[in-house]
């Protein structure tokens, strides 16, 4: 049996693409968990995340938003920002 990637993605419609056609190509089978927003948990019900145990691989791919964003620039993210540019 194969080792499991799951890919968690936060759009549905965002696909893990070629990330996930190398993990294809190593041998392991892909499987994507979209996170839904509670808005949304009302039309799509989402299935229940695999207990880590059944997992070799978890991938946290992404956000909604770009880092450079206007709307993150008040959060920590302008911070990680700044210190990443003076390395």
């Amino acid at each position: 049996m194969a080792p499991t990637v799951l890919f968690i993605v936060n759009d549905p419609v965002a696909p893990p693409a070629m990330l996930g056609d190398v993990f294809s190509e190593l041998g392991y089978d892909t499987d994507t968990f979209a996170s839904l927003r509670k808005t949304e948990s009302s039309t799509r019900r989402a299935r229940a995340v695999p207990r880590p145990t059944e997992l070799r691989r978890r991938l946290p791919l992404g956000a909604r938003w770009a880092v450079y964003d206007e709307r993150l620039q008040e959060t920590w993210v302008a911070d990680e920002m700044a210190a990443g540019a003076g390395r």
